[in-house]
């Protein structure tokens, strides 16, 4: 028990913390006050390991990639792997990966990076315990 592990001076002296959401999300800056913005329900399919920022379609705002998936636990408990990877053009609309030509599906993404070759962006996918895959951009 926990008083086993810890003195009675140890527990009278600690505080107390409470989680009540386990969400994934953002803080959005409303002049310096910040909200909890849950992501929607697509995003909360498998742990987000990878986040990117950049004007994918070129319109002139910011897209986030979003990649995930842990491989790393118990035989019993499965592997988290229900996230292909998604595209949030804003907060409403919300495109999987296979919508854009990205194949992430029963892949740990571990990071996404941007290249440029010769005028032309490419997406760099670092995934957990294979090759890294590359991606010419044409969504």
């Amino acid at each position: 028990s926990i008083d086993q592990i810890f003195s009675k001076e140890e527990l009278d002296s600690a505080s107390l913390l409470e989680v009540h959401t386990l969400s994934s999300g953002y803080l959005e800056n409303n002049n310096g006050n910040f909200s909890f913005r849950a992501f929607k329900r697509a995003l909360q399919t498998a742990p987000i390991r990878a986040m990117l920022s950049y004007d994918f379609n070129n319109d002139g705002k910011t897209e986030v990639m979003v990649g995930g998936n842990y491989f790393g636990i118990t035989p019993y408990h499965g592997r988290f792997d229900a996230m292909g990877g998604m595209l949030m053009l804003n907060q409403d609309k919300i495109l999987d990966s296979y919508e854009i030509g990205l194949n992430l599906s029963q892949k740990s993404v571990k990071d996404f990076s941007i290249i440029e070759i010769a005028n032309k962006s490419y997406l760099i996918v670092t995934i957990h315990n294979s090759e890294i895959e590359i991606y010419e951009f044409s969504f």
